[in-house]
């Protein structure tokens, strides 16, 4: 299978979903005790992927997942995956904020090489 390399969105080793999606669950597991107890199995009950894929992102081989296993993984654990303006020359990063029901996202835009970051909420 052929590599695709997109000069704006590009990575060494795994996609950078992958430890957001890392991140996002160990934070979910926090607050979420059947999420704690059951793991990777409740994720599976709740989206319908198989438990596998979540061990093949993290731990294994898998370097590229499928946008509609992200999207329900996510959801799976009460994020939701959201398509965000970048402004030319910032560097932006997503972060969750907690305001009940679904988790949304913040911005954290800083001009490359410039003062301290600003944020604002989206959603």
């Amino acid at each position: 299978m052929r590599t695709v390399i997109y000069k704006s969105y590009s990575f060494k080793d795994k996609d950078p979903i992958i430890d957001r999606l890392r991140t996002a669950f160990y934070d979910a597991q926090a607050s979420d005790p059947e999420l704690r107890k059951g793991g990777f199995a409740e994720v599976s009950r709740r989206s319908g992927l198989a438990e596998t894929t979540p061990v093949a992102w993290f731990e294994g081989e898998t370097k590229r997942p499928q946008f509609a296993s992200v999207a329900a993984f996510a959801r799976s654990i009460g994020y939701e995956i959201a398509v965000v303006k970048v402004d030319k020359g910032r560097m932006v990063q997503l972060t969750p904020v907690f305001r009940g029901g679904p988790r949304r996202l913040r911005i954290i835009a800083r001009n490359v090489g410039a003062g301290p970051p600003r944020s604002r909420a989206v959603g």
